[in-house]
């Protein structure tokens, strides 16, 4: 008998994650939604990741695609190496330390029946769970990190302040093509490209905890790196920089709380990085944080 429901593609990256990844990937296998492709991709784990995956492709799920990429790339480039194998019409990522619920597939593909076509993007809340895959609480993330959730065209919303995560979200083949591809200058990529996306997309929030989160040492939620965070969040906002009239503010307002965290920390580079902030807006703010970060070149923070 054909399937008729729109082939949705999974696609789970990997570092590292020997304790955690066969969770994923059974929560995968176990989605009451059945038309499902599986693409696994490894960013050259220096632990058991690889091993294990190839064993429970090998034995659970054979008609799966497993990268087993030989050099460490990062999150965006990892991703970017499955988009040549993608064939579903909608995408999901997740990363091999979460965990989707049974439905969760099966509940956004049918919100994106009862919405008009012009919807491109569904995100959802999330449960948090700690190392063990025992429930922290019973509060969402979203109330956790006191994020609002917005409904259709939310360019501002996106530029003012990042209020999804990736791995909540299911979105139509279409924005990535529209997108070409994840954006390697940054080191997390949900900001970026859905910030990007929602240029162009209409997107929806459905209220329901389909994803259990896990907080660990070694989350992007206990990221120990703020620097990195800054780093990252300047490149977001270089890459998709907006001088319309209705949008330069905003980013100039996000450049700059970039580049002054970056002064704080003395990061080594906030000369040049300034700079360049200057010579895109002519904002002169940017070139007082330049002259001033001149004596972190020699002595400042790379991380």
């Amino acid at each position: 008998m054909q399937n008729n429901k729109p082939l949705v593609t999974v696609i789970a990256i990997s570092y590292n994650q020997e304790n955690y990844v066969l969770a994923t990937l059974n929560s995968i296998k176990s989605q009451i939604y059945d038309n499902i492709q599986l693409i696994i991709s490894d960013d050259a784990s220096k632990d058991n990741t690889q091993q294990i995956i190839a064993k429970w492709v090998a034995e659970e799920y054979p008609q799966a695609i497993f990268l087993a990429n030989k050099q460490n790339a990062g999150i965006t480039k990892n991703l970017n190496r499955a988009i040549p194998y993608i064939k579903g019409t909608f995408v999901k990522q997740i990363g091999c330390d979460d965990i989707l619920t049974n439905d969760s597939v099966s509940k956004i593909m049918t919100k994106f029946e009862e919405l008009p076509d012009d919807y491109a993007v569904i995100y959802t809340n999330m449960s948090r769970i700690n190392e063990q895959g025992n429930l922290i609480d019973d509060v969402g993330l979203i109330e956790k990190r006191g994020h609002p959730t917005y409904n259709g065209f939310v360019y501002k919303e996106m530029i003012t302040r990042p209020f999804l995560t990736s791995a909540s979200i299911i979105f139509k083949k279409e924005v990535l093509d529209k997108l070409k591809c994840f954006n390697e200058k940054v080191f997390y990529e949900d900001h970026d490209f859905y910030l990007r996306a929602s240029k162009f997309f209409k997107f929806y929030y459905l209220p329901e905890k389909l994803v259990l989160y896990r907080v660990h040492l070694n989350s992007l939620i206990n990221s120990s790196s703020r620097i990195k965070y800054f780093i990252n969040q300047y490149f977001v906002y270089v890459t998709s920089y907006d001088s319309r009239k209705e949008y330069k503010n905003l980013y100039v307002e996000r450049l700059l709380f970039c580049i002054k965290n970056l002064y704080y920390k003395k990061f080594r580079r906030n000369f040049l990085y300034s700079m360049r902030l200057f010579l895109m807006t002519g904002k002169f703010v940017f070139l007082k944080y330049a002259f001033a970060s001149i004596p972190f070149i020699v002595t400042g923070n790379t991380k």
